[in-house]
């Protein structure tokens, strides 16, 4: 059986980047899949099959090709980024693609396109060890060691073979490497080797795709859904592994929040406004509370806050500073003002409970003891 040649794998690899292209298209307009990292990745698709077409070879023929190679992994590094939700900003990307492409203009101007194979494949080689860098950052907490590295290893190989194409351009490796630097159309390593490079890193890009529809459903399962916070199931998940540290002697506290007279919002401003409030409580919370504290709500208008390697007195100093910033900012909707305020009960973790279901019961009772009070305070069970 005669092996393929060049130009039909480059075609095989063109239309399997033209279906590609399409697909992530159909995620991101049809069924709402990650629709901005879609977008991306159908671009960079879509952006490396002029730079794959078997055209005749002219003087300006590398140049255009690698051009194109470059804008292709550059918005597959941003698509990438934005698939794993990441909050690095794009500057490094941005950067590289910046002074690769006014390197390649100088080069064009200069007469020189010839010359675009180094920089190119040194930008290539950067972009993709960035990918590789964000998908290792990205799906190692959702994944086992192995997962993640066979989902991240088709992005280092896409850096190792411009790592290589470079050493050849220099003449740093045997004579062999100058299969390497052959024009695509005439090499046939150089075209398989593309197209198992697109085959390794699209199943790459199916696997990250799953692991963001794995991390959405499992966000879904244990988070509420208006003010994304724990639902209540996940808290008390949460506080049975923080109990265990509790039997090993750390201190644990747990506070109950209510907000006060809560109805009124509801009655005076609307359901709506009622739902925006909850949300602005939460988003008071997270600000006033650690990483590694874990906010839930328990149902209504009642949270719960899980204090980790807290004692009992620097909680109560936690939930005095919770209730100020609330009462100090007021909720605001459709230009209406309105002061909320909330109820704090406070419990110490114990180590013969187990589940947490006797701090929870203790903490809920000083809650309802800071609204006999008068509300708008906080009372904290003797330790």
């Amino acid at each position: 059986m005669q092996p393929l040649d060049a130009p039909t794998l480059l075609m095989v690899t063109v239309v399997f980047n033209c279906f590609g292209a399409l697909v992530w298209a159909a995620l991101a307009l049809l069924f709402r899949l990650a629709p901005r990292a879609a977008w991306l990745v159908a671009g960079a698709h879509l952006s490396l099959v002029p730079a794959l077409l078997p055209l005749p070879l002219t003087p300006w023929s590398g140049w255009w090709a690698d051009a194109f190679k470059l804008l292709a992994t550059a918005l597959l590094a941003l698509g990438v980024r934005q698939l794993m939700r990441l909050s690095q900003a794009r500057w490094d990307i941005i950067a590289i693609v910046g002074l690769t492409a006014l390197l390649l203009l100088w080069q064009a101007l200069s007469g020189e396109g010839g010359a675009s194979l180094v920089p190119t494949s040194v930008a290539m080689a950067l972009l993709a060890m960035i990918i590789f860098r964000d998908v290792l950052i990205g799906a190692a907490p959702g994944f086992s060691t192995l997962v993640t590295s066979l989902m991240s290893a088709p992005f280092a190989a896409l850096a190792g073979v411009n790592v290589l194409r470079v050493l050849a351009a220099w003449g740093l490796l045997g004579g062999g490497s100058t299969l390497l630097l052959h024009p695509r159309q005439q090499s046939p390593l150089l075209a398989a080797l593309w197209l198992l490079l697109c085959l390794c890193i699209s199943m790459g890009l199916v696997a990250l795709l799953l692991h963001r529809l794995i991390t959405r459903i499992g966000q879904l399962t244990s988070t509420d859904t208006l003010t994304g916070a724990l639902n209540r199931r996940a808290l008390q998940q949460r506080l049975v592994e923080l109990q265990a540290q509790v039997r090993r002697g750390r201190p644990l506290s747990l506070l109950m929040v209510d907000v006060d007279h809560f109805k009124r919002v509801n009655d005076s401003l609307g359901h709506a406004a009622g739902d925006a409030a909850l949300v602005h409580l939460t988003e008071l919370l997270r600000q006033g509370i650690r990483d590694v504290d874990v906010l839930g709500r328990m149902g209504g208008e009642e949270f719960c806050l899980l204090l980790p390697d807290t004692p009992l007195a620097a909680a109560v100093e936690v939930a005095e500073r919770l209730r100020a910033r609330l009462q100090a900012n007021p909720f605001v909707w459709q230009g209406r003002s309105q002061t909320l305020t909330a109820s704090f009960g406070l419990a110490a973790g114990n180590s013969d409970d187990a589940s947490g279901r006797i701090g929870l019961g203790l903490a809920d009772a000083q809650l309802y003891q800071a609204k006999a009070q008068g509300r708008n305070r906080v009372c904290a069970a003797q330790a």
